[in-house]
């Protein structure tokens, strides 16, 4: 399809989204807030600590976990990053992180009176683990695997840099994740054009993004994912063009879609969120990414690759992230280590110290160093359960009862038949489904079937239609 072809295509979701920002479902004025992630959002948890998290858990019945690790250190502070970070510091900092990372799994163990940790999907990420020097990488693999058992474990993934993989260094890095039974990698491209990533404040180099990719083909790796920001100041639709024809041209396994978030949704604040209050013209307005987003689904169709979960798109459905099917879409207990990593279990939620001197003196002290979080109440625990697994793939009914005692279509049958009175979702005795209308705006029904509570932008923002807050009271 030609360019002009692809947005003159595109422009029919725009008219839907005015459509459903006039019927309620859309803020008016707010910037973009993702949803499905977790429920409650993040920045709404309230204080807790790892007593008060853990009393009265019991462990999975198979005793398996999915297993994120969060590794702190970057090169640079990515403008449109909201994860808190650190930058310029010693290999003598970063090895006392690497030992702590060792020291809090010991925790984690000790509390929950498991030897090891078994592991059914495994997430490396950060900040960026390949910033560590191969010395450094090498033993944090060393620390992982005295403790974490991978032989039942269906992916094993790191989030790397292009930066870090390239040269004899980066072959060092390669060869130590293949080593250790790395299966699949990340790649944060966002951009493709120098100016663009220059601002990004990563390296401006497309050229870099594909000697990395041939890089970690001839060390073996078969399951590439590539990520790509849209909606960034300074990105224009032929632009954006240009880099789908790229992203397509690299032929990774998967190329995820990010829409730029402005609003912090985390832990951190992002350089982004003070360059908008200070200058929101500069940005991209939404119907305009509402145009790139649409432009991106149907460019990728057109070459190959399907939607497998919302904004995740694969060549096949097996090179889809295992971790990210355990965690949010089946809902399974996942156990985070470092600062600012979460654990999502069956009914609670945690979320460590982000300040990494402050996470290092809670094990150093020997406290698991949990900071916020919550164990669900009955209306949570309902919404949770509706909210992940709809915004990223589909609900189970049958799946929905077994996890919560209910039957969906009967605590939320009110909701369901709205949405699906606008064509936003469809369902009969086995499953609830976005439509394909839905999934593109997956985020803004996904928000609106949360507790008032827990709304990020103010509800007087939206207009008075028959989509505004559609499961406020359904619980």
């Amino acid at each position: 399809m030609t360019f002009s072809g692809l947005v003159e295509s595109a422009r029919s979701r725009v008219d839907d989204f005015r459509a459903l920002r006039d019927r309620g479902l859309i803020h008016k004025t707010g910037t973009f807030f993702p949803a499905g992630i977790h429920y409650p959002p993040i920045t709404m948890y309230p204080p807790i600590d790892g007593e008060q998290f853990l009393e009265g858990w019991e462990d999975p019945d198979d005793g398996r976990y999915v297993f994120y690790l969060h590794v702190p250190f970057c090169q640079k502070q990515c403008t449109f990053c909201h994860y808190p970070i650190v930058t310029g510091t010693s290999e003598e900092v970063q090895e006392r992180v690497v030992d702590m990372l060792g020291r809090e799994m010991d925790l984690w163990l000790q509390k929950l009176g498991l030897d090891r940790i078994r592991a059914r999907s495994v997430l490396v990420g950060g900040g960026t683990p390949t910033h560590l020097s191969p010395r450094l990488f090498k033993e944090l693999h060393e620390q992982i695997a005295r403790r974490v058992d991978l032989s039942g474990c269906a992916q094993l993934t790191y989030d790397v840099h292009p930066d870090d993989l390239v040269g004899d260094v980066g072959r060092e890095r390669l060869r130590i994740m293949r080593d250790y039974g790395s299966n699949r990698l990340t790649l944060g491209l966002q951009e493709t054009h120098e100016a663009i990533l220059k601002h990004m404040n990563r390296p401006p180099s497309y050229a870099l993004a594909q000697e990395a990719m041939a890089a970690c083909r001839a060390a073996g790796f078969d399951d590439l994912n590539i990520e790509f920001i849209y909606g960034y100041p300074g990105q224009t639709l032929e632009s954006w063009h240009e880099t789908l024809c790229r992203a397509v041209e690299l032929d990774a396994e998967e190329i995820q879609f990010y829409r730029l978030k402005i609003q912090h949704y985390g832990q951190g604040e992002g350089p982004v969120e003070a360059l908008y209050d200070r200058a929101p013209e500069r940005f991209t307005p939404n119907e305009t990414q509402i145009l790139m987003k649409q432009m991106a689904i149907e460019y990728v169709n057109e070459h190959g690759y399907r939607e497998n979960l919302v904004r995740v798109f694969t060549k096949e459905p097996k090179w889809t992230s295992a971790y990210t099917t355990d965690q949010c879409c089946r809902l399974l207990d996942t156990i985070g280590v470092g600062p600012s990593a979460f654990c999502s279990f069956r009914d609670r939620f945690c979320i460590a110290e982000p300040d990494v001197n402050a996470w290092s003196a809670q094990v150093e002290a020997g406290r698991l160093p949990v900071y916020r979080g919550m164990v669900r109440d009955r209306d949570a625990q309902l919404r949770w359960n509706l909210v992940l697994p709809l915004k990223n793939s589909e609900v189970y009914k049958d799946f929905y009862e077994e996890r919560t005692g209910e039957r969906v279509e009967v605590v939320f049958g009110r909701e369901l038949a709205i949405l699906e009175s606008h064509g936003l979702l469809t369902q009969d005795d086995v499953q609830v489904r976005l439509t394909r209308k839905g999934r593109f705006f997956a985020d803004e029904i996904c928000t609106q079937l949360g507790h008032p509570d827990f709304l990020p932008h103010p509800m007087d923002g939206f207009e008075d239609g028959p989509l505004k807050l559609v499961a406020g009271v359904g619980a």
